[in-house]
């Protein structure tokens, strides 16, 4: 099983919408602990935040029939965000369900991320309440559901760190990845951990 999520993580469909985010230094965290500690930027992705990965990588890996179907997703942040540019990217019919208690900033973002691909609609007083109008309407209308956490598609994104941001860091011991996971999954990450070590040694 390790050795799948290896492949999936080294064929990840990332950095056709995502970008490589720079490593920064934290000087005061890095004062405090004493060393040196740098932090992978991924607030400095399109739509600010590294949920665009996960999105994407699921889009770009539906069958054609699945794609012509169309998407549906439950979200007032990021996440609608990224399933909005990946649609627009991938060409593919979005539909975003939002609480009626969203900021029309963050409704408009949507908008622009999307443009024509993407449909909005407005549904309840929170996040529960849309989450649930859009189960209702992926079965009505025969959509595929994208949730936020998307396991099985994003830690391979998550994962996949490119060797090339760390080629000007010297002496790097340490690496902590925070990640959202089931307990069940932490087996398969400590063994592609392992493996994916290796491949960028």
């Amino acid at each position: 099983m390790a050795t799948n999520y290896l492949k999936k993580i080294l064929s990840a469909r990332v950095y056709d919408v995502a970008r490589e985010t720079e490593l920064e230094l934290a000087p005061e965290l890095s004062k405090r602990l004493g060393n040196q500690v740098l932090l992978k930027r991924e607030d400095n992705q399109p739509v600010f935040s590294f949920k665009l990965r996960g999105a994407y990588n699921k889009m770009a890996h539906l069958p054609p029939e699945a794609l012509k179907r169309g998407v549906i997703a439950a979200s007032a942040g990021n996440h609608a965000q990224g399933v909005a540019l990946s649609a627009a990217k991938m060409k593919c019919k979005a539909v975003i369900v939002m609480p009626t208690t969203t900021p029309s900033l963050k409704i408009d973002a949507v908008k622009a991320r999307g443009g024509p691909w993407v449909e909005i609609i407005l549904h309840g007083d929170s996040y529960s309440d849309a989450f649930k109008y859009s189960e209702l309407l992926e079965k009505k209308r025969g959509l595929l559901l994208f949730t936020p956490s998307m396991i099985q598609m994003s830690l391979p994104v998550k994962a996949r760190l490119p060797k090339k941001s760390f080629s000007n860091t010297k002496n790097l011991s340490t690496l902590f990845l925070l990640l959202s996971v089931v307990v069940d999954s932490f087996p398969v990450l400590a063994n592609t951990s392992k493996r994916l070590a290796q491949r960028l040694k």
